[in-house]
């Protein structure tokens, strides 16, 4: 082929891929076209997806390996497939995904790095049984793959055998000391398991491994916020941001904790760019509708509130942070019907609880209160935590 003819193909492909899967489909079609009309050897297709990968586009990586999993054969096509596999999962075609793993499992059963990846798609898909017997198979080929010791240790972790999730991670990181996945997701589980001084010395390992480790920064935020080491968690969360302006847990997390600052001003500017980029955010709007709350803007609050449960009615916190507001308005009966809804989704809710028997005492309903003050006691529930309930994002 005219190799000069490469860019073209390239500076075509990038001008058609948008943000749908149409496009996708647009760009595929015109490749596989222009690679029949120009001769264009598979090898090469899988040679640009590479150069993709290296580059951040995973959309055109995406287009690129599964034009060469149509044309290719081989060592070649099991390479593409697994290539197209991991940018479909990546963009949130698990079918497509799965397909494609199945695939390549089917030519080459002891493919590790499939087995690892299928594995995580998975256990996304809460298909944890099938998820441990490709992890076990991977690892029977490979007892040194530090990711697939990972990615076993995470499901592990997810369906409760902490134990044996800790004796994963510990074998992931013994085959590979400066594997900043395995190390990284073993500081969270030491952080769930409470033991806080191990995981922060897991936390700072990982960062000195990889300092623009997003998802370390994040949740080293989350770990030194939940300590109450705001100032610092504060530097996390901007670090992360600085290194990912669109992360949208991160941009929540840091409303939260402005709010919890009462640095108003600041925190609705992080609430308002989370809500630019993701607007049918159900937790998000009652986050923000707190922050209202709290600073007297009770009519935006309302919408927040209200916006918030028309995305999402099935959760505890906006109906109990609702009524709150409605309890202030002097709106009773539409407090009730809240509290009651929030006890309906989650009837051991302590804050309702508490709210609720405030409001029945006030109506002079004294039994009733008495009950649902016991129930927020039985619970060992502070009266300083009645103010709010922020959802917070892992």
């Amino acid at each position: 082929m005219d190799y000069s003819r490469v860019d073209e193909l390239v500076s075509a492909v990038i001008a058609k891929i948008g943000p749908d899967r149409e496009s996708l489909d647009s760009a595929l079609d015109f490749t596989l076209d222009f690679a029949a009309t120009n001769a264009v050897h598979p090898q090469m297709l899988l040679e640009l997806a590479a150069v993709c990968e290296q580059q951040g586009m995973y959309r055109e990586e995406y287009v690129f390996a599964k034009a060469c999993s149509r044309l290719g054969s081989g060592k070649t096509r099991e390479n593409a497939f697994f290539i197209t596999g991991v940018m479909a999962y990546l963009m949130g075609y698990f079918e497509e995904a799965e397909y494609c793993y199945r695939l390549v499992l089917e030519e080459n059963p002891v493919h590790t790095a499939t087995l690892c990846n299928y594995g995580s798609l998975l256990t996304d898909l809460e298909r944890f049984e099938d998820a441990e017997c490709l992890y076990r198979n991977a690892l029977a080929n490979d007892p040194g793959h530090a990711s697939s010791r990972c990615n076993y240790a995470f499901l592990l972790a997810e369906i409760g055998r902490l134990e044996e999730a800790e004796e994963q991670y510990l074998l992931a990181l013994a085959s590979d000391p400066e594997h900043v996945g395995a190390r990284s997701n073993y500081s969270n589980l030491l952080s769930d398991l409470g033991r806080n001084d191990e995981a922060e010395k897991e936390y700072l390992a990982t960062l000195e491994l990889d300092p623009e480790h997003v998802g370390t920064r994040y949740n080293y935020g989350i770990f030194l916020s939940a300590l109450g080491r705001l100032e610092e968690a504060e530097v996390q969360y901007s670090e992360v941001l600085s290194l990912n302006p669109r992360h949208i847990h991160a941009l929540c997390n840091y409303g939260n904790l402005l709010s919890r600052q009462g640095r108003v001003s600041e925190a609705e500017t992080q609430y308002r760019k989370a809500l630019k980029l993701v607007p049918e955010d159900a937790d998000l709007h009652c986050n923000y509708a707190l922050l209202l709350l709290d600073c007297g803007r009770s009519t935006e609050a309302e919408k927040e509130f209200l916006k918030s449960l028309s995305l999402d009615s099935m959760r505890a916190p906006p109906h109990y942070n609702y009524g709150r507001l409605l309890a202030k308005k002097g709106r009773v009966e539409e407090a009730e019907a809240q509290y009651m809804e929030a006890l309906v989704l989650d009837p051991e809710h302590t804050g309702t609880h508490y709210s609720y028997g405030s409001l029945l005492k006030k109506l002079g309903r004294t039994e009733e209160a008495k009950q649902h003050y016991v129930l927020a006691l039985k619970e060992n529930y502070s009266l300083e935590s009645e103010d709010c309930q922020w959802v917070f994002f892992d």
